[in-house]
């Protein structure tokens, strides 16, 4: 079923991230939201076709890094009209949000927006569409709605959502969100029958979450006035100016964990954040496809996970390992340190080789 969109509603794809734990095929100028991970077409440009019924082309705000500009740009169809908006450095989800509401507001200040992170998975494109459909026709002056997936296993790199009982048909109040708990605590978490996951996908009007931004980060949203935006998108020195002074926040830490307006809204779709190796490989092997090497031997081997188009890789006496060949470098972790991979990033940076992260 295709659901017609309305003239108030708006999309912000959040296309800036650096990808550092798909080392080494996600690079700074190449991140992991421009890479065919799953199909043929790059995750963007997926998340892209997934809102497009919804949400018109010349309505959805794509917001990237400038580093990252020559490839997003490949990834937007030719002509179509998506504005795009380069950030001058990365200073995470919060100030994206706030950007992108601040742009939405001054075009429509009774305008919606969905926010969606360009490098998730979801399987039933449909079903998808419901779910956001639902979400923004349910979006009361003050709601927060939060996209929340019921959790499969105990996972500390997500946020969790509570409620008492989830309604399938209308979102649900939140009693409280907790940002990426420790392991007991998810585990606590999830034994109440009440968490889901944060999927990371939100719709909520662009002047709600500015006023909320106000109340509980006031030095960030007032330093991206309606006025950077209201003669259209802000220039590349407008913003550098500001971003200067931006504190690096999430939106989950920023608001969702203060907010008494978050409301859930169940995501009945197969979804996946594709946050590590380990994510995809889960996902890979969930969809019957157990490598995506060229060719897999394994000898006396099990659970391994490997990414080479061009070459055959063999396995002899391991196990439970992610090996990941790329033109100039070679990957090999245990996948339950996946997780980690943006450590060796971290230390080529430290090391000054640029030339394998660039």
């Amino acid at each position: 079923m295709v659901i017609a969109g309305s003239d108030h509603h708006f999309a912000l794809i959040m296309a800036g991230g650096a990808g550092k734990r798909f080392w080494p095929l996600s690079r700074r100028s190449r991140p992991k939201q421009v890479l065919s991970l799953l199909g043929e077409q790059p995750l963007l440009l997926e998340t892209i076709d997934r809102v497009r019924p919804l949400i018109a082309p010349e309505r959805t705000v794509v917001v990237a890094t400038e580093a990252q500009r020559a490839a997003v740009e490949r990834c937007l169809p030719a002509g179509s009209g998506y504005p795009l908006v380069l950030e001058p450095v990365g200073r995470n989800t919060a100030a994206t949000v706030a950007l992108g509401a601040a742009i939405i507001a001054a075009r429509d200040p009774d305008g919606i927006m969905v926010v969606l992170p360009a490098d998730h998975y979801i399987g039933d494109v449909t079903a998808f569409r419901e779910v956001m459909a639902l979400a923004l026709g349910s979006t009361a002056d003050t709601r927060l709605n939060a996209i929340g997936i019921q959790p499969t296993y105990a996972e500390t790199g997500y946020g969790y959502l509570l409620v008492e009982e989830a309604d399938l048909q209308q979102p649900s109040k939140a009693i409280r969100f907790v940002e990426k708990p420790p392991l007991a605590q998810a585990r606590a978490l999830i034994a109440t029958g009440k968490a889901w996951w944060n999927s990371g996908i939100f719709v909520w009007r662009a002047a709600t979450i500015i006023e909320e931004l106000r109340r509980f980060q006031p030095e960030l949203i007032d330093l991206i006035p309606a006025h950077l935006t209201s003669a259209g998108l802000p220039t590349p020195d407008q913003l550098r100016r500001v971003y200067e002074r931006l504190p690096t926040v999430s939106i989950d830490v920023a608001v969702l964990e203060k907010t008494e307006h978050l409301f859930l809204v169940p995501g009945r779709f197969d979804w996946s954040d594709l946050g590590s190796w380990r994510g995809l490989a889960d996902l890979s092997i969930r969809h019957g496809r157990r490598s995506m090497a060229k060719d897999l031997l394994l000898v006396d081997s099990s659970n391994i996970f490997a990414v080479a188009p061009e070459k055959l890789i063999a396995a002899v006496g391991v196990a439970d390992l992610i090996i990941v060949d790329s033109k100039d470098a070679l990957l090999i972790c245990h996948r339950d340190q996946a997780q980690r991979v943006q450590e060796v990033v971290a230390r080529l940076e430290a090391e000054g080789k640029s030339e394998i992260i660039d």
